[in-house]
């Protein structure tokens, strides 16, 4: 009889012609088997013994290939001998040779496309795609031809590598090229409904348009994404629809902060060239019939909904079980309480909401031993067909089906492309989660996409993959060693891979290596990380993964029937279980897990160390220790700025006297949970760190300046607003500085408010100062100088800049005076940062402020030492400081831009670094666009400014939950 094997369909193909009908031939060749399946003793065939025998085969046969693995190792090594090189760098050499032999070049080589793509996204300057690319073909062609000639050709396959990459990023961007709205405007504007999305208390719709008011096709966006409040999107429209209405329309918000989430970079790749709200609910009209794609999708939007109708029907519609379960089904989170998102996100079970690896590999996994057991209970069709081929062929239609359903969001058309491949794998009898599938699947995911190489679920979903597998192929070669050692390890691993504990331990296992893969990236991206995360997901990841993801699969299948309420039930309790374990966690999670923005290039370091540690050849691995430990010290080195600047020009942060960061914006809102969060502070604490606007700093706290108590207001008029920048320690920065005397700073002489030095005579030294500095400022000052002495701004109130005089009330902190005079000798100031609304408030400014911040454009004589207006702030996106105090010789540069102009300017306490978010003018940067500049002649309104309005800003929920 032919070996034994559970799966009769591989028996059948592999067996030969005498094994057609399972008999097993006598010593004369005759058929032994009865008619009834039986051996002529009468006893049944043993499963089990097949199945144990099948076992020791398969070991035996790992134990074979890991030995030859270890020869041909010993083989290459041996020739290594007379190359150049000491022992460990013929070692690496000859486990990269061994890597190529079995097939591992494709990961090598993804690894360059991925290099490529990650340089084109770092260039300064947009290349020319087909210049590129047809450089790549050259230098491809060379590393055959030199291949056919004997020679290696690795250093051009390596640059055609390299540079394709670099031509798919070119050749993407100049495809997806789309107008984009140059400025807010309030247009009447028509088109088809692309998608709809139900958010509480709104309606966000996306629109394919064909009119948009007055502007011309080549101005129009392609689409537009628009919010519509309260009953304005009652009854929402369908997909497909043609629907027009009149909405205030802006271009697609940039990057708060350097370094931070950039909404305009993924609107530009989706050809979506405005986001706004709508004054008017859409009504439908007729253009027309909607395009084949806009039909398929409404179709499916209405499978969808009808989905998760039935859904909530039965788990009922306000409950969070039935909320999730929609979530988990049809990919909908939008009934989801926000509470509950939070708390999971802090306890690291978000990934459960975001249809991504975990949940294809689960629902289709379910399918395919759902199936594969029904036919191995069919004894002549286990023994004559392939089953696993059918049953994988099954997983892959259910799949697609899940893919569909679920919305097909790029995260889950990704999970798609690496569970067909590994289905593929199966279908031909291969090993399924391999490197070499890793690689094809990110190549055919970043070739037509580059642009989800920078997507944090692109990174975390491959980076955890790639350790997985290097992981627990580090652990098979350990079990083989032990089993070469000891003969009795097999008997004891065979027993233990049927039980409970090794099912936990792998659990455990791929919790904590994807925790570690993922969590250097999770943390840049979202500033915190779930230090209970491989604890929970322990407890909480068996019932998705035996209870949860089967009935969702179940309750699919028994819809059609109407039978779908016991499933979904049993689907629902397990996921109360699951909130309840997060629950019980989040409240032993320190500070929400918030961590703080880290270093890029620490986090780039740490990426590298893992990607030594899963990909290089074994003897090269202790390399990753070189980039691990410099990451560590580059993260112990690095520090959050000092002072922020929206790209608007109407919010900031800045540092208080205690060294806190202070934001200008309503708690709560965007901007303020991202720089908060990058600060470090825990959405708890949010509104402890509120810059309040009160009136002038002599008016609050009886008299007090910030340093004395109200270090969290803002002095404001009807022109603006004031306030104190510190540096990094806060008012504490400036007791390590000392006097030319040698004696220390005493801070609470600030704190009491003197100066030593009269109004007038501090301004005769900063108008002198801004004369020498700035030849155009002559006017200015003056007229600031009369202003001054009057006591009173241009709108007839009393100055934000204090009683009697415009500084009076900051404590005597003197206008571009490096140090406040106490006794006998100099001390450093804080800053003074006007933020500037009112062209009438423009020349006071100016005179007066060491940093200006306006959304309108500064005059050209403006004094103020920095300046930030909204021209530059439009071009260069926010900004962030960082403030260095200067010796009290005042030396060092004042202003240091990254990549940009370096200058001097003298009079300031600090050594001021700027960092913007835009260096380069890219196709999805502002500096790409025409910019409309704002004069003071013709500053808008109030009424007008983006910062009034309720902009479109990016959901936060929906990006921290991407996997």
């Amino acid at each position: 009889m032919a070996a034994g094997s559970r799966d009769g369909g591989r028996r059948r193909t592999r067996g030969g012609a005498g094994d057609d009908d399972g008999a097993a031939p006598g010593p004369d060749g005759a058929d032994t088997t009865a008619p009834d399946g039986k051996a002529p003793d009468g006893k049944a065939f043993d499963e089990k013994t097949r199945a144990r025998g099948g076992r020791r085969f398969a070991s035996l046969a790992a134990i074979l290939e890991s030995r030859r693995r270890e020869r041909r190792f010993r083989e290459i090594l041996a020739d290594e001998g007379d190359e150049p090189g000491g022992p460990f760098v013929r070692r690496i050499r000859a486990g990269v040779r061994r890597d190529l032999e079995e097939g591992r070049g494709l990961s090598w080589a993804s690894l360059a496309v991925v290099a490529g793509i990650a340089g084109y996204f770092a260039l300064p300057a947009e290349p020319s795609a087909l210049v590129v690319c047809l450089i790549s073909l050259v230098f491809l062609a060379l590393a055959v031809h030199a291949r056919r000639r004997g020679r290696s050709g690795a250093v051009f396959l390596l640059a055609g590598l390299l540079l394709g990459g670099v031509g798919a990023g070119a050749l993407r961007t100049a495809l997806v090229a789309a107008p984009v709205l140059e400025r807010a405007r309030s247009l009447a504007v028509s088109g088809f409904v692309e998608t709809v999305e139900q958010r509480p208390g709104s309606l966000r719709l996306t629109l394919l348009l064909r009119e948009a008011g007055r502007l011309r096709a080549a101005e129009m966006p392609r689409r537009v994404r628009v919010t519509l409040r309260g009953r304005l999107g009652d009854p929402p429209p369908r997909v497909g629809t043609a629907v027009s209405l009149r909405a205030r329309l802006m271009p697609p918000p940039d990057a708060v902060m350097p370094g931070g989430y950039d909404f305009a970079f993924r609107a530009y790749f989706a050809r979506l060239g405005a986001t706004g709200f709508a004054f008017t609910a859409p009504r439908e009209i007729d253009l027309g019939p909607p395009p084949v794609r806009l039909r398929l999708s409404a179709g499916l939007a209405d499978l969808r909904g009808g989905i998760a109708s039935r859904i909530a029907a039965a788990l009922g519609r306000d409950t969070v079980a039935g909320a999730l379960a929609v979530a988990l089904i049809v990919g909908d989170r939008s009934a989801i309480p926000p509470e509950v998102t939070e708390v999971l996100r802090t306890t690291g079970l978000a990934h459960i909401l975001a249809i991504s690896g975990l949940h294809m590999a689960l629902f289709s996994g379910a399918v395919f031993f759902v199936v594969r057991a029904g036919l191995a209970f069919m004894r002549e069709v286990s023994d004559t067909k392939p089953i696993d081929l059918w049953a994988a062929g099954a997983a892959l239609a259910a799949a697609a089906f899940y893919l569909a359903i679920s919305g097909a969001s790029v995260a889950t058309q990704r999970a798609f492309v690496m569970t067909a491949l590994v289905l593929a794998g199966r279908m031909a009898g291969r090993r399924a989660l391999t490197l070499r599938n890793a690689a094809i699947a990110a190549l055919l995911i970043l070739l037509p996409a580059p642009e989800s190489l920078l997507d944090p679920g692109f990174q975390m979903s491959f980076a955890a993959v790639v350790a997985l597998i290097a992981a627990y192929e580090g652990l098979r070669r350990i079990l083989r060693a032990r089993e070469r050692s000891d003969r009795a390890a097999t008997v004891s691993a065979g027993a233990l891979s049927g039980g409970v504990a090794r099912w936990f331990g792998a659990l455990l296992l791929t919790s904590l290596v994807a925790g570690l893969a993922t969590g250097a990236i999770g943390a840049f991206h979202f500033h915190r990380v779930a230090p209970l995360g491989p604890l929970v997901n322990l407890l909480a990841m068996p019932l998705v993964t035996l209870v949860v993801m089967p009935m969702a699969v179940l309750a699919l299948a028994l819809l059609p029937f109407g039978l779908e309420v016991l499933p979904l039930t049993l689907m629902g309790l397990a996921l109360d279980q699951v909130v309840a374990v997060a629950t019980w966690a989040d409240q032993w999670t320190p500070a929400e897990g918030v961590v703080g923005a880290p270093s890029l290039i620490a986090t780039l370091l740490f990426v590298l160390a893992g990607g030594v540690l899963c990909l290089a050849p074994g003897g090269a691995r202790r390399l990753a220790l070189v980039p691990f430990l410099a990451a560590i010290g580059l993260q112990a080195a690095h520090r959050q700025p000092d002072l922020l600047i929206a790209s608007d020009g109407d919010v900031i942060a800045l540092r208080d006297a205690d060294g806190r960061l202070r934001v200008s914006a309503r708690p709560g809102s965007f901007l303020s949970e991202m720089w908060l969060r990058a600060e470090g502070v825990p959405s708890a604490d949010h509104g402890s760190h509120a810059l309040a606007r009160g009136g002038a700093y002599p008016l609050a706290r009886g008299g007090a300046p910030p340093g004395a108590g109200n270090r969290a207001a803002m002095s404001c008029d009807p022109g603006g607003c004031v306030a104190l920048a510190y540096g990094p320690g806060g008012g504490s920065a400036f007791e390590g500085i000392r006097r030319p005397d040698g004696s220390s700073h005493d801070r609470s002489r600030h704190e009491e408010g003197g100066s030593g030095i009269k109004s007038g005579e501090r301004m005769t030294r900063a108008a002198s100062l801004r004369h020498t500095t700035s030849p155009g400022a002559s006017s200015m000052s003056a007229s600031a100088s009369s202003a001054s002495s009057a006591g009173r701004n241009d709108f007839g109130d009393q100055s934000r800049f204090g009683d009697q005089s415009r500084f009076g009330g900051l404590g005597g902190f003197g206008a571009h005076d490096p140090y406040d005079r106490h006794d006998a000798g100099h001390v450093p100031r804080p800053l003074v940062l006007a933020l500037t609304r009112k062209p009438e408030a423009l020349a006071e400014d100016c005179a007066r402020a060491d940093i200006l911040v306006t959304p309108l454009q500064a005059p050209a004589d403006c004094a103020a030492p920095i300046v930030f207006d909204g021209p530059r702030l439009a071009r260069d996106g926010a900004v962030a400081l960082y403030l260095d105090p200067r010796p009290p010789d005042g030396g060092g540069d004042v202003l240091r831009e990254t990549k940009t102009e370096r200058r001097t300017r003298d009079g300031l306490p600090f050594s001021v670094l700027a960092r913007v978010t835009y260096e380069t003018a890219r196709p999805w940067t502002p500096r790409a666009r025409a910019t409309p500049v704002v004069t003071p002649a013709s500053a808008p309104e109030e009424d007008d400014w983006p910062a009034f309005m309720r902009r479109d800003t990016p959901d936060l929920a929906a990006f921290e939950t991407t996997p």
